[in-house]
């Protein structure tokens, strides 16, 4: 039997930088850490806050998957028309 999530895909504003950086930052240390980029295991929470909110968000609409008001994933898409 498959279970039925309750997920809701909105775009994300500013209040929900931090959070989103988070599930960024937690997403790409298990993603590098799977590859064997030893360069993402000294990449601390704090810098990819700033480069979430000075890059990414800055140059991309940023989406979210949000289930039980908790953003559970993001996508940040760039020069879609």
């Amino acid at each position: 039997m498959v279970k039925k999530l309750d997920v809701q895909v909105r775009e994300l504003a500013e209040p929900d930088f931090l959070e989103a950086a988070s599930v960024w930052h937690e997403s790409r240390k298990q993603v590098g850490t799977e590859m064997g980029f030893d360069s993402e295991r000294a990449v601390t929470a704090e810098i990819s806050v700033r480069v979430f909110r000075e890059v990414i968000a800055v140059e991309n609409l940023i989406w979210g998957a949000v289930q039980e008001n908790c953003i559970v994933g993001i996508l940040a898409i760039n020069g879609s028309e």
